[in-house]
């Protein structure tokens, strides 16, 4: 009995969170600029990402490889510059 009361519980929280958010509006959000034509930039971001944002959030499916070819980076500079302790050059990037 304890279960279902603890359950029916949990999912008016839920549903009722969910709702709350869905049904605000007039919130103002920022625009970000990117630009994604600027090799520079994007390779900023992704020493960026590399560095802060890989310690909880990985890109599972992209490989060290894959990233050096899209943002125009030889080898040496992911091994240097963005691969975390460990990795090689042909792994994915996983936490």
């Amino acid at each position: 009995m304890k279960k279902i009361i603890l359950t029916i519980i949990c999912s008016i929280i839920c549903f009722g969170s969910v709702s709350v958010l869905a049904s605000g509006g007039g919130v103002h959000l920022d625009k970000a600029e990117i630009v994604l034509g600027d090799q520079q930039a994007l390779q900023r971001g992704a020493k960026l990402f590399t560095n802060y944002c890989m310690g909880c959030h990985s890109l599972k499916f992209m490989s060290y490889t894959r990233m050096a070819q899209d943002l125009g980076l030889t080898e040496e500079e992911v091994i240097s510059n963005l691969m975390l302790p460990g990795a090689k050059i042909g792994d994915y990037m996983k936490i």
